[in-house]
C-alpha cells in the first residue's frame, strides 16, 4: 500500500507540472481514501469467449487502436448463458470421469499433479465444447472451448475439427427435399448393393444396429438415423447438391466429394455446426454469426456496429420439412431423452456419434436459440462404451436450454408461418402423380410448403404408362381450389399393397 500511495502522489505531481491538473486538484486527490477492487476483479480470468472476441477485434481494429485503449467493446455474450454452459459441460464430464471402470486420465488427477509435472501439452482428460447462438440475429451468446481456459488455451469451439457423424445427416435430407423428395415417400432400408451408389464402388455402409428393413418413409431414416436410408437419400440428391447445401448452411470446411460424406465422415468445428443448424428455426435463412455488436471511443462515438445480416441458405419449405422431422427426433427418435431430462418445451435437434464412440454430438434448437455440444478427447479415442451423443452431449444441451428459457429466451412454437398446399404425389419418385401411380398404389396426397411444390408438368417418370396425369384444378375455374389451409387436417394416407418383389431403387436422373 505504501508503494502504491507513493506512485500515486508522484503521478499527481507530474500531472501538475504538465499542467494537466491544478495544485488544488492534486492535493484534493491525495486526500481521497484508496479503494481496492475485490480480488475477483483484480485477477485476470482466462476465457474462451474472450479469446474469440480478441480474434474478432484484431480483424476489426488496427493494432494501434487496441494498444491505445479507451475503447468500449459491446459484445453479444450473455454472461449468464456463458456461465451456465461452462458449468453444464464441467458437470457432465466430471460425472463421466466418476463412472465405475473409467480408464482415462481425469481432470481431478491432473490438477493434483505438481505444475512442473504437467508438461507443456494440453491436458489429456476428456474435453468438450459448446456454442449458443440467438436465432433471429446471429448473435453468439456463449462460446465454451473446453473445460478450463487456464488449463488449456486451445479453443475447441472454433478450432477443433472433429468428425461429424450423424449430426450432418439433416443437411443431406435438406438437399434431397430441395430436389423433390418428401418425408413420407418410400425408400429402402435394405443393405447397400455394390455399385448401387454413384461414386461408391463396392462401398457397403451398415446400419449401426446391424439390422435392415424394407421400404420405409424417408423421415424414418432421419428419425432413427438409418445409414442405408440416409446414403440413398444422399444419392438421390447427388454429391454436388449436398456439398452446396453444406456450404450455404455455414460449413466452411469443404465437404469431400465422396458418398461417405453423407454419413458425416468428414470434419468441422462446433462453431460451424451451431451456425449451420440455426437455418432450420429460421426457415432456411442463415444469419451471419457475430460476437461484437458495437465499439465506441472515449467520447462515446460509435466506431463500429454490426446489424443482423441474413441470406437464404435453403428453401423455406425444405428447411421446414427437415425441422419437422428433427422435432420427432427429440420425441421418439435418438434424442427422445430430452423430455426425461426435464426439458418439455418445443425443440428439435439431432444426435451424432462417430465410430467407436470417439466423438459425441448434439445440435438442437428452440424458437429462440440454437446450441451445439461436442464431447471427446483432443486425440480421438473411445470416450466410454456407449458414449453416444444422447448420453454425453444431450444432457449438457438440456441444462443450457432450461436455464436460457428461465432467463427469457423462451422456447415458443416452431415454424408457424408456412403455407401448405395439397398436392397428389408419387411416393417413389416424389413427382406429381399420374394414373399409373394410382394403379401402382404409390399415389398419395401430401400437404407440402408452397415454395417446393413440383411444377405442373413435373410428372412421375416411374409410372408413365396407362396414365392420365393428375392435374390440379386451376384457381381461375369455378371449382374450389385444391390448396388446403394450414389448419386443415391432412387426408388419410392410402394403404399401399404389399409387394412380393424386391424394393426398387430410386431412378438415376
Amino acid at each position: 500500500m505504501e508503494a502504491a500511495i507513493r506512485e500515486r502522489d508522484t503521478t499527481l505531481e507530474r500531472m501538475v507540472n504538465a499542467k494537466a491538473i491544478t495544485r488544488a486538484e492534486a492535493d484534493a486527490a491525495k486526500l481521497e481514501p484508496i479503494k481496492v477492487r475485490p480480488r475477483i476483479r483484480r485477477a485476470a480470468r482466462e476465457s474462451f469467449a474472450m479469446d474469440a472476441i480478441r480474434r474478432d477485434l484484431e480483424i476489426i481494429l488496427e493494432k494501434e487502436d487496441i494498444a491505445l485503449g479507451g475503447l468500449e467493446i459491446i459484445t453479444t455474450i450473455d454472461l449468464r448463458i456463458q456461465q451456465k454452459a461452462e458449468e453444464a459441460l464441467e458437470k457432465k464430464l466430471s460425472e463421466v470421469e466418476r463412472i465405475h471402470g473409467y480408464s482415462h486420465p481425469t481432470r481431478a488427477a491432473w490438477q493434483r499433479l505438481p505444475e512442473d509435472a504437467r508438461g507443456q501439452d494440453a491436458p489429456k482428460y476428456i474435453q468438450g465444447a459448446t456454442v449458443v447462438i440467438e436465432n433471429r440475429t446471429g448473435g453468439v451468446l456463449a462460446v465454451v472451448g473446453g473445460r478450463d481456459a487456464k488449463e488449456s488455451r486451445f479453443n475447441r469451439a472454433k478450432d477443433a475439427k472433429r468428425q461429424l457423424g450423424s449430426v450432418f445427416k439433416p443437411f443431406v435430407y435438406l438437399a434431397a427435399f430441395d430436389k423433390g423428395l418428401r418425408p413420407d415417400h418410400l425408400i429402402s432400408d435394405g443393405p447397400i448393393q455394390p455399385g448401387e451408389i454413384k461414386g461408391g464402388g463396392t462401398w457397403r455402409p451398415r446400419n449401426s444396429d446391424g439390422t435392415y428393413g424394407g421400404m420405409l418413409p424417408v423421415a424414418h431414416g432421419l428419425i432413427r438415423s438409418r445409414n442405408t436410408m440416409s446414403v440413398r437419400v444422399g444419392d438421390f440428391a447427388g454429391i454436388p447438391r449436398v456439398s452446396e447445401v453444406a456450404s450455404r448452411a455455414g460449413f466452411t470446411t469443404p465437404m469431400p466429394e465422396n458418398p461417405s460424406s453423407f454419413l458425416g465422415s468428414w470434419e468441422a468445428s462446433p462453431w460451424e455446426v451451431a451456425t449451420a443448424y440455426a437455418i432450420f428455426p429460421n426457415d432456411g435463412a442463415r444469419y451471419r454469426p457475430y460476437l461484437i455488436s458495437e465499439i465506441k471511443d472515449r467520447e462515446g462515438n460509435v466506431l463500429y456496429s454490426t446489424l443482423p445480416l441474413a441470406y437464404p441458405a435453403a428453401s423455406s419449405g425444405s428447411a421446414w420439412s427437415v425441422s419437422r422431422i428433427l422435432g420427432e427426433v427429440v420425441t421418439r427418435g435418438t434424442a427422445a431423452s430430452v423430455g426425461r431430462l426435464g426439458f418439455d418445451k418445443p425443440c428439435a435437434g439431432k444426435t451424432g456419434t462417430t465410430n467407436d464412440f470417439k466423438d459425441a454430438w448434439f445440435a438442437g434448437y428452440t424458437s429462440s436459440l440454437t446450441c451445439a455440444v461436442w464431447v471427446g478427447f483432443d486425440r480421438p479415442k473411445k470416450t466410454i462404451q456407449g458414449g453416444y451423443g444422447s448420453v454425453l452431449s444431450l444432457p449438457v444441451w438440456v441444462d443450457i436450454m432450461k436455464t436460457a428459457d428461465r432467463l427469457g429466451y423462451k422456447a415458443g412454437k416452431l415454424h408457424s408461418r408456412v403455407n401448405l398446399v395439397g398436392v397428389e404425389l408419387c411416393r417413389l419418385s416424389g413427382k406429381r402423380a399420374t394414373g399409373g401411380c394410382r394403379e401402382a398404389g404409390t399415389a398419395h396426397t401430401d400437404r407440402i410448403p408452397s415454395d417446393i411444390v413440383p411444377a405442373e408438368t413435373d410428372f412421375c417418370p416411374i409410372h408413365p404408362a396407362r396414365a392420365t396425369a393428375v392435374v390440379e384444378e386451376s384457381a381461375t375455374t369455378s371449382k374450389p381450389p385444391r390448396a388446403l389451409p394450414v389448419d386443415a387436417p391432412a387426408p388419410p394416407p392410402r394403404a399401399l399393397p404389399v409387394e412380393s418383389r424386391p424394393p426398387r431403387a430410386l431412378p438415376v436422373e
